[in-house]
């Protein structure tokens, strides 16, 4: 479940889902997306699937504060040994990255997510794909035209993680 907590326009939203499960498809893992939009009227509220059925990324304004620069776009908070559930992206800094690099911030919004999901299924860093530590301007070219993903290993790794949920 994607919660937005900053306002961020519906067709980023749906498009940085959907470029996201394309990833996860292709690593052959089949995702559904839920956008809740965070507001503080009580009778605005999405319907959410089963309680402990699903993962959360919160999409919030700006990084917080004491995260090293390699943290900059995404935090998964993760427990060693425990289910990890909520991750975080940082909407400003995606933004920013984007428009530095021309590209459009659904692509990079999905990039982020995908790789703040994988680490709550217990992925690490890889020297390439979706779970490299840095995205660099030709990861979000490669994310734009579908060939940004999760590398083969990771795909392992994502498949017999999801197997266990």
């Amino acid at each position: 479940v994607i919660f937005d907590y900053v306002g961020t326009p519906g067709a980023t939203l749906e498009a940085s889902a959907e470029t996201a499960r394309k990833a996860f498809r292709m690593a052959g893992v089949e995702t559904e997306w839920t956008v809740c939009r965070v507001s503080k009227d009580p009778n605005n509220h999405c319907t959410l699937p089963v309680a402990g059925s699903y993962l959360e990324v919160k999409v919030v304004p700006h990084t917080m504060e004491g995260l090293k620069s390699r943290e900059a776009m995404g935090l998964a908070l993760t427990t060693k040994g425990e289910r990890s559930v909520v991750s975080y992206v940082f909407y400003g800094p995606v933004k920013e990255f984007a428009e530095s690099t021309g590209q459009s911030a659904s692509v990079t919004l999905a990039c982020v997510m995908a790789h703040e999901i994988g680490h709550l299924l217990g992925m690490k860093h890889s020297p390439s794909g979706i779970m490299k530590p840095k995205f660099v301007r030709g990861d979000l070219l490669d994310a734009a035209a579908s060939r940004l993903s999760f590398t083969t290993e990771d795909g392992k790794g994502l498949r017999a993680s999801a197997g266990i949920r």
